[in-house]
This record gives structure tokens, sequence and C-alpha cells, in this order.
């Protein structure tokens, strides 16, 4: 009896007809919240004379404590609303508030800043905007009048929107009619600032009449500053070149030096594509970030423009301009609001067309102009360095490559001749060896790693050595001391790659190259020095294998530094490639090998 005492209750409650707690009113869109959720199926706005302005039907009902409705009502109109929902109709009236005038009427003086106080440069043509909305159905006529204190004057006597009044100022008149409510109009009210030396402060007034009634007014206090005043309140005052595209720099570039990427260059040589065949200024080649400082009182909007110029004859150099498609104008520029007592920095984009480029010193000129105005009131250089890559990259990357194309195919071919006369033990042995080599040296070399840079920085080699250059040729040693045989470096070092790349993911067509070159150049060196030319029985001279897995590493070695120069862009310091090359070469590879040739010997007596 209980339950169904309970059951009776809760089912009574559900169809119990919602309230509706408020209805919010928002440009576009009228947002009604029950006070609980319900099964919605329609919603109707009506207006005063019963008429559907609005509809939004939910076949299936949609259960929620909310709903939304797209239209654009008109303010303070009476509309009613009615909602269908699964507990029962619902239907209320409601009046549409008042839209802020500063929706309706958005006044710019000078454009693109939206504020009551400002700052302008003397006897500078200054261009403001006004922006009129209609809000509602019918049409409606403004009248605009903008009046302008002391020391203004006309830009063009002939647009006879603009009249010298009784007392000497300058007034802008116009009238405009607006059709419905999607309409909207902007114009542009053009005056020349004052002279500091006679007036150098002013107001602006605005004023919007509608059926000779004010519904708008709006004034601008103005502060006139000579040019020279006004570049020591706002400055740049550093320059970080070049950057990333957050305007973040990168340590391991080099400052005001901008790299060429040989990339474009060689697709040219390979493929006789011509210069005018595509354009490499349609998107950005790198980026730099300028800071400014405003110490004025009032917030500042600015455009910053720059370009890349000849540093003798100042000529502008058509090699840095943009595609026309991208900057009209060739230029680029870039704008920014600048508040009072703060500094901003503005990231802006250098375009460079490779095949125009030469090396050499060049001078980038970046002006800051006040939006609004024409003139502007500074201007900057900044001398920067464009360089060409090293030759010596590109050589060792392509060689490299040309290696892999070579060197893997004739593997492939002479597999069975290599590999056929492999016992099967010894094949067993590789991929064990290949397997321990993953566990004990990719995984902690590559889990470790980014504990060792933090820890280290650039010296974490010192660390990660321990495992690629100690660890890894103690295990290469001991192989090549209990299996003598071409083509056993390869297949270990190809199974640690194929498990790296399934189990971790690490694996590219860099990572395939490097691992080429450096199984390459240890079969090479192995053969060369004997260590592989003997059978399973032949000792093994500790120092040709010594001298084949250093010479070996340290190649391997200088071919990853130089590859990743090219690939990435990458810089590396001359030492710090060599100290890695000896450490890590040398150092670490000797250590190992001799644990290995000790560790080998040791496994060849329990073989046997």
């Amino acid at each position: 009896m209980v339950v169904i005492c309970l059951a009776l209750s809760f089912f009574s409650c559900s169809r119990k007809i919602p309230e509706i707690e408020r209805t919010v009113f928002a440009p576009g869109v009228v947002a009604i919240e029950l006070d609980r959720p319900v099964a919605l199926y329609s919603v109707e706005v009506m207006s005063g004379e019963r008429a559907r302005v609005a509809r939004a039907l939910f076949s299936k009902g949609y259960w929620n404590k909310s709903v939304r409705i797209d239209f654009n009502w008109t303010e303070k109109c009476r509309y009613r609303i009615r909602l269908v929902t699964g507990a029962g109709n619902i239907e209320c009236a409601v009046v549409s508030p008042e839209l802020p005038r500063e929706e309706l009427f958005i006044f710019h003086f000078p454009f693109g800043m939206k504020s009551q106080r400002t700052v302008v440069p003397a006897d500078t043509e200054i261009t403001g905007s006004l922006q009129v909305k209609n809000d509602a159905f019918t049409p409606r006529r403004f009248e605009v009048q903008v009046s302008f204190s002391e020391g203004f004057r006309m830009v063009d006597c002939s647009d006879m929107r603009y009249r010298t009044t009784a007392s000497g100022t300058v007034e802008f008149r116009d009238c405009m009619e607006l059709s419905n409510h999607y309409d909207s109009r902007i114009i542009s009210i053009r005056v020349m600032s004052p002279n500091p030396s006679v007036v150098n402060s002013g107001v602006v007034t605005l004023r919007i009449l509608e059926a000779q009634r004010v519904v708008f007014q709006q004034a601008v206090r103005v502060r006139v500053l000579a040019p020279e005043f006004l570049s020591h309140g706002i400055q740049a005052t550093g320059i970080d070149f070049p950057t990333d595209d957050k305007g973040d720099r990168d340590e391991r570039l080099i400052r005001d030096v901008l790299n060429l990427t040989p990339i474009p260059l060689l697709l040219a040589l390979f493929t006789g594509q011509e210069n005018d065949d595509v354009d490499h200024r349609m998107v950005p080649f790198s980026f730099y970030n300028v800071t400014l400082e405003n110490t004025l009182r009032e917030d500042v909007a600015l455009i910053l423009r720059a370009w890349v110029e000849d540093p003798n004859t100042g000529e502008k150099l058509e090699a840095f301009r943009p595609h026309f498609h991208v900057v009209a104008a060739g230029e680029i520029f870039s704008s920014v609001i600048v508040s009072s007592g703060s500094t901003q920095k503005v990231i802006v984009p250098i375009y460079v067309e490779p095949f125009l480029v030469l090396p050499g010193t060049y001078r980038l000129r970046y002006t800051l102009t006040q939006f609004g105005t024409c003139v502007p009131f500074s201007s900057y250089t900044h001398d920067f360095q464009v360089a060409q890559p090293p030759i010596g990259p590109i050589v060792v990357t392509t060689a490299g490559a040309f290696l892999t194309v070579i060197f893997l195919p004739t593997f492939l071919v002479f597999f069975k001749r290599i590999y056929g006369g492999y016992k099967v033990r010894w094949i067993i042995l590789a991929a064990l060896y290949g397997a321990v080599g993953f566990v004990v040296v990719s995984i902690p070399g590559m889990f470790f790693a980014d504990l060792f840079r933090a820890l280290l920085e650039p010296f974490s080699f010192l660390a990660t050595g321990f495992f690629y250059g100690v660890v890894q040729y103690t295990l290469w040693g001991s192989l090549i001391v209990l299996v003598p045989r071409k083509g056993m470096m390869t297949l270990v070092m190809a199974v640690r790659l194929l498990l790296s790349g399934v189990m971790l993911g690490n694996i590219s067509a860099v990572s395939l190259i490097g691992m080429s070159v450096h199984a390459f150049l240890t079969e090479v060196f192995l053969w060369i020095t004997g260590c592989t030319r003997g059978g399973e029985g032949t000792g093994i001279n500790a120092a040709a294998l010594l001298l084949a897995f250093v010479l070996s590493d340290v190649i391997s070695t200088f071919f990853s530094f130089k590859s990743a120069i090219f690939l990435y862009r990458l810089y590396y310091a001359d030492w710090y490639i060599v100290l890695n090359c000896l450490i890590g070469g040398v150092v670490y590879t000797f250590v190992g090998t001799m644990l290995g040739l000790n560790m080998g010997k040791r496994l060849k007596m329990v073989v046997e």
C-alpha cells in the first residue's frame, strides 16, 4: 500500500505543469528557463497582435529545463511565449528589454579605439568611424551630429557634411535611413588634429537624434601630442629575431640570423623546376616579435608596418615581399592595442623567396602608426644576417640516403647467400641479442632521456652514452666473439629497430636511414679488420674489433648530427659534435668493447 501511494505521489508530481522561472533576451536569441526538467515538444513566440514570429519543434521530445529559440526581437516589445510540454501547455507574457545603446551606436575616434579618452598626434589627418544599427523591423531615420572643439580643422572643404560654426569650430552632420532590422551603416569622419602649440586637448561630442529626440550621446576627450612626444610615450623596446609562430625564441637558433633551408633549391635542382613555377612567399618563412611599451595615460591602437630593405641603398627588396595574394600592398602589417602602462608583444611574419636571396646583411625596418592616421610617428631598424645552410650536412645526409637506397636492396638480394650458411642457433642468438638490446639499451635510453636532459641539459649524452655506448657495445662485442660472421650486426640492428617500431612506435624513414648507415659501416669495418672473415672457431683480435667499432660509431654519430641539421634545421656547435664523437664514439665504445670481449670469452667457454 505504501509503495502504491509513493508511486501515485511520484506520478502526480511528474505530471505537474512546470513554471517559467525567467526569460533571458540576448541579441538574436531568447532563452527560457523552467523550474524543473520536462519533455518539450514545441516553443512558439507571438507578438502583441498574436502573430507568430518564431517557432521551434521537437518531434521526439526534448528533455531539459531550459530551451532557446533564435529570432531577431525588437526592444521594448510585448511577446507571448507558448510551450507545449509532456506535462501540459505553458504560456506567459514578457516584454523585451531595451538594448544597450553601445550596441546600436559604435563610435571610434580615432578609428580602432572605442574609448572615452584617447590621444592623437598633432597636425595629422584623423579618421574616426561611426556604425549605426537598426534594432527594429520598421525603418528608422537618424540624424548624426559630431562637434569638435577648438583647434580641429576640416580636411575636405568640398564635403557638404562638414561646416564651420559661428564660433570657429568644426561640425559634422549627416542623415541616414535604415530600412529594417538587418540594416546598418558605417560612416567615416575625417578632421585635422590641432597644433599643440595652440591647443593640446579637446573634446569630440557625438549626438544621434531620431525625430528631433536625442537617442544617444557620447563625448571623447582627446589629448594632442606632437609626434616626438608620442614616440617617447609609445616605444619599441626590443625585438626577438627569429622566433616561432607564437613569438617564442628557440635557444638553439642563432639570434639575428635567418638560415635558409636548402630543400627548395634541391627540389629545383632534381626536378628542373623554374623560379616562376612556385612562390614560397605564400606562407611565412619565419617570425619575429617586437615588444611595445605604452607609458601614456591612454590606451592606444597601433599599426606596425614592416619591410626588408637594402642597408646601403634603402630600397625595399622584392625577395622579402609577401605574395600579392597574401598582402596586396607588399608590406607586412600587424595591429595591436597597447593598454596604458603596459607592454605588448607583436608577432610579425617574414616572407622569403630562397631563389632570390643571397647570403649577407639585410635591414628590417618597421614603423608605428596610430590607428586612424596615415603618418608614422616613429621608425626603427634592425639588421640581420641571411645565411645559406652549410654544404656539409647536405652532402652527408644525401650520401646516407643514397647508401640506404643501395644497401637495403643489395642486402635483400644477397640475403640467401649471406644467411644461407647460418646455423639456426646463430639466428636465434641474433634475435636474442636484438631483443636484449631493445630491453637494456633502447627502453632505458628513451625513458631516461628527458630526466638526463633536465639534469645535465646539453651534456645529457654523458649519461645516455652509458646505454648507447657501454651497454650496447658490451652486447655487440660478446656477440662477435661468439659468432664472427658477416651480416650478424645487420641482423641484430634490424631486430632492435623492428622491436622499437612495434613496441614504442619509434620508427621512421630517418631512423631507417640511420640504422642502414650504422649497419653498413659496422659490417664494412668488421670485414676490413678481419673480425668477420674467419670461422666460428677463429679468435678475435681485440685491437681490430676496437678499431672497427670505434670508427663505425664515430662516423654514424657524425652522420646523425649532420642529418639532424639538414632535416630538422637544428644547429650544433662544432665543439659539441666533436665532444659527442670523442666521448660517445671513442671512450664509451672502448669501454663497452673491452667488457664485451671479456663477456664473449666467458660465454664461449660456457658454450664449449
